[in-house]
């Protein structure tokens, strides 16, 4: 493993959010010399288990700068290894780095305390916000086999009466909906400007996907 070879990491867009992004990683040497002519992998990993890894990599580099293509899946905790095999064998550089990626965009709010109640209570009633609670005992359905039927595989929301995606998680486990990360007793808020559509896995649904579709 060298040990005199520096690894950073720029994210653009900053702040990451689902979708496609940049890993700008530069490389230098003693004396912060840029390194060119290396091999640059990125393997992001979510910080809970059950969802696979995004792979990039790259050869491509100016000034020591590697760009690698890359792609949020899902919303949450995030640790991206970066693994760059050096030019004339000077061996192998490796860094980790962590990063907290925005469920949909920076519009998205993320509730871990009574203000998510507070949020979500203040939509409550309201006619532009489609609200999902997860109810206590949903993990121990799911745990033996049952299917609580509470996500459909389609979720429809029309910008002109519905702008608004409320997800309440109640039960002891945390969960995922299509692009959405929701910890236990946490809740989620996001508000959309525009039409979109978004897929993702959901653990309600063992193995299926969930689509959300927000129409003009």
């Amino acid at each position: 493993m060298a040990t005199d070879v520096t690894v950073a990491i720029k994210v653009e867009p900053d702040p990451p959010a689902v979708g496609e992004a940049n890993l700008r990683i530069t490389l230098t040497g003693a004396g912060g010399a840029p390194i060119d002519g290396a091999n640059v992998r990125a393997r992001g990993d979510m910080d809970h288990a059950g969802m696979t890894p995004v792979l990039g990599e790259t050869t491509q580099s100016q000034n020591g700068v590697y760009e690698v293509p890359f792609n949020w899946s899902m919303g949450g905790g995030w640790i991206v290894e970066v693994t760059a095999t050096l030019p004339d064998n000077r061996g192998i550089a490796q860094e980790k780095f962590e990063f907290f990626v925005s469920a949909v965009s920076a519009d998205s709010v993320i509730n871990s305390d009574a203000a998510a109640e507070a949020t979500a209570a203040g939509d409550e009633g309201s006619t532009n916000a489609l609200r999902i609670v997860i109810p206590a005992g949903t993990g121990a359905q799911i745990e033996a086999g049952q299917d609580p039927g509470l996500i459909p595989a389609e979720i429809r929301l029309r910008l002109s009466e519905q702008n608004v995606l409320i997800i309440a998680n109640e039960d002891s486990v945390d969960h995922t909906v299509g692009p959405f990360f929701v910890r236990a007793g946490e809740s989620i808020r996001q508000e959309f400007a525009r039409p979109a559509v978004f897929e993702g896995a959901c653990s309600i649904h063992q193995g299926q996907q969930v689509r959300i579709v927000i129409e003009a």
